[in-house]
């Protein structure tokens, strides 16, 4: 529904291949994000974000991510 042939999907670097399996049929292109232990990192989705050429299509509608839950123990 929110996507169209050619059309680009940011992912985390490291994502689940069935997520990118998924996106194959239809026609989309994946940017991979840097990520940290709590996952995409701000600074460089900022960056891919503002340095988009429209000569490689139109800027990303879609951010596929993972939830990421982080148990912090308090001494």
């Amino acid at each position: 529904m929110l996507l169209d042939p050619g059309d680009y999907v940011l992912v985390e670097d490291f994502t689940y291949p069935s997520a990118l399996e998924a996106l194959h049929p239809l026609q989309v292109k994946t940017v991979g994000v840097k990520m940290d232990r709590e996952g995409m990192m701000h600074g460089d989705l900022e960056f891919i974000l503002a340095c988009w050429d429209r000569s490689w299509g139109k800027r990303p509608k879609v951010i596929y991510t993972v939830t990421y839950f982080l148990l912090f123990r308090s001494s």
